[in-house]
């Protein structure tokens, strides 16, 4: 695999580091409180990290408050974000300026770690999969080509079903995030059960997506899951018999794949059963810019390389995130498409 030729930002990459740090301190300061209240080790290392995370926005809002300072306004390039919005909440006097740091740094830190976990994953999935991998990567040399710059307009975009597909059961075999926690606003009625004001509700995630009444077969990696074909509709060019014909891996678990594609056991069509990133009003801001910049990097990957995989069994871990017990990445081989 090429080297990375593109250079990093040292400040980019000291912020994706503390971001590291602080899923990982503020565990240890949720499971043993007296990290907190005696200021140990971790506590520290959470308050170092948060300090981290908060100088990366900060310098790059610097020329934004200073312009605004200067000319009562903002520059012109700022259009179309959300700085106008947030600086209009500080002119009406209900943010100030240190708290719209706070929403870029947060905002950032919910970005890095979570993308780049679900990608890595991914590509995990992918290596132990290469039947999926092989259909996929098919699909998108068809359509982008394998030579040349990537180029990607709206409708080659919005015609990768299959790409979508792989990564919605990624997402739903090896989460990132094992739960999604709310504080109700109001009362609520779930189902025959009352909920009051202000209780804390949580959605298992890990359970829902493990759930054989709603994903049969959950152990298996199925794309087919979120296609909206069934059947033999759904596995495209002989599907199943490749799924049944795969080299490497176990036989009988290629036939349960094949069994499953072929019987329409795959596909799910609860729409509420795998969200990843929440529903509703509190749902994850950055759910469409992620899904695209994962999709773009792994176009980008499989129209020139074939991913390869030689490490142990995935087994994971709760540190905030759900994280691998054992690094993935030194074993992650990438092999250039002949």
């Amino acid at each position: 695999f090429p080297a990375c030729t593109v250079p990093i930002d040292k400040k980019a990459l000291s912020f994706h580091q503390a971001v590291e740090k602080m899923f990982a301190a503020s565990t240890d300061c949720d499971n043993l409180p007296w990290n907190v209240k005696f200021n140990l080790k971790p506590y520290q290392e959470l308050k170092a990290a948060w300090e981290e995370m908060y100088s990366y926005p900060r310098d790059k809002l610097a020329p934004m408050f200073e312009y605004y300072e200067k000319h009562g306004k903002l520059p012109e390039g700022t259009k179309g974000t959300l700085l106008p919005k947030l600086f209009a909440q500080h002119e009406a006097g209900e943010l100030s300026l240190e708290e719209m740091v706070g929403i870029g740094a947060q905002a950032i830190s919910a970005a890095v770690d979570t993308t780049g976990q679900t990608t890595e994953y991914l590509l995990y999935n992918l290596a132990r999969h290469p039947t999926v991998q092989d259909r996929l990567s098919a699909d998108i040399i068809n359509t982008f080509g394998s030579e040349g710059p990537l180029e990607v307009s709206q409708q080659q975009y919005e015609s990768q079903q299959y790409l979508f597909a792989v990564l919605k059961e990624s997402m739903r075999l090896t989460p990132t995030i094992g739960a999604h926690v709310r504080t109700l606003v109001q009362d609520a009625q779930l189902g025959k059960y009352k909920v009051p004001k202000d209780e804390v509700v949580m959605i298992n995630y890990l359970e829902m997506t493990k759930n054989p009444d709603i994903f049969p077969e959950p152990d298996l990696f199925l794309p087919e899951r979120f296609l909206k074909q069934k059947g033999k509709e759904a596995n495209g060019s002989g599907m199943s018999d490749n799924y049944s014909k795969m080299s490497g891996g176990c036989p009988m678990m290629a036939q349960r794949r094949a069994e499953a594609v072929d019987s329409g056991k795959a596909v799910c069509n609860d729409p509420f059963a795998a969200i990843p990133f929440g529903h509703g009003g509190r749902r994850c801001l950055g759910k469409g810019f992620a899904e695209m910049d994962i999709h773009l990097a792994i176009i980008s990957l499989l129209r020139k390389f074939k991913i390869r995989y030689d490490g142990p069994d995935l087994q994971v871990q709760e540190r905030s995130l759900l994280r691998p017990k054992q690094p993935l990445d030194p074993h992650f081989r990438f092999e250039v498409r002949m």
